[in-house]
């Protein structure tokens, strides 16, 4: 064989033995290029992905993907514990100065579904990804409710309505925060005056809010309001919706502490308390008051 020809062959063959080589490992460089972090929040939770091209000086942004699943999270910075990164564990202010060398954009993958119908007839439907609806406004209702046997009130049960636009209640991914503000009477200092009895966090999943929003159960906490004959009968709840790629919504309602009642409150100011003898109550009858 001549042997110009040879050398030609075998550049030929290392050259498509290279591109070979390239095409095998280029699945790999991909999965590489994604360094996953683990999250600790002060709050205890714990959200493990890669770091999200949205993150900010604000907040960090974690993208977690799988098979038909992308979920973001987004994480204040003042909120961070740690961050792990291939065995390492900084604190939020280190880790601020590499993420933005980490962070990657979300890969965009479109679908061209096969043409149907006989040929010649309308292109095939090209679909670059489903919109998100995204929350407008947030609409809570708050009252007092008792979902055990015995008598007395156990908490509050808060309907949460997120909606778009056009007054739709759109399912979605987030976080609750609810906090309950009393008056207490004759106190001095006005953080003494209206101290916060409760506070609550709750995940909201898509599965929770149905056509007319999700409903929660906010247990009474440190205050019971039928035995701390102390506190108003009213109070404010601050209820703080996060949504991950969307912010936060806020919005504060009033709510009545007590259970309408004329011979209740006859007996609350005759006898100071709002049950009689016979009537059966739980752990907070004997709570100090």
């Amino acid at each position: 064989m001549n042997r110009s020809l040879l050398r030609a062959w075998a550049s030929g063959q290392a050259f498509r033995l290279m591109a070979v080589v390239l095409i095998l490992l280029a699945p790999w460089v991909a999965v590489a290029a994604a360094q996953p972090v683990t999250v600790r929040s002060r709050d205890g939770s714990v959200v493990t992905g890669e770091v999200d091209a949205s993150t900010d000086e604000d907040f960090l942004c974690v993208r977690c993907t799988g098979p038909g699943i992308l979920v973001f999270t987004r994480v204040a910075w003042d909120r961070i514990e740690a961050v792990e990164h291939r065995g390492r564990r900084m604190d939020a202010q280190q880790f601020s100065g590499i993420a933005g060398r980490m962070a990657t954009p979300i890969p965009t993958v479109a679908l061209s579904p096969a043409p149907v119908g006989p040929p010649g007839g309308q292109p095939a439907l090209r679909i670059e990804g489903q919109p998100r609806r995204r929350v407008d406004r947030l609409e809570v209702e708050a009252t007092v409710a008792d979902w055990d046997a015995d008598v007395e009130n156990d908490g509050l049960e808060v309907r949460l309505q997120p909606l778009d636009r056009d007054g739709h209640v759109v399912p979605l991914r987030g976080t609750m925060t609810a906090e309950l503000v009393v008056q207490r009477a004759g106190t001095p200092g006005l953080r003494a005056m209206f101290p916060q009895i409760g506070r609550w966090v709750r995940s909201v999943r898509p599965p929770d809010v149905g056509p007319y929003g999700a409903v929660y159960r906010l247990e009474f906490q440190r205050v019971h309001p039928d035995f701390d004959l102390g506190i108003s009968w009213d109070g404010l709840l601050h209820v703080r919706l996060g949504v991950p790629g969307q912010g936060t919504l806020d919005v504060s309602v009033p709510v009545w502490l007590r259970a309408e009642s004329p011979l209740r409150d006859r007996l609350q100011l005759y006898q100071n308390r709002r049950f009689l003898p016979a009537e059966p109550t739980g752990r907070w009858s004997s709570a100090p008051r």
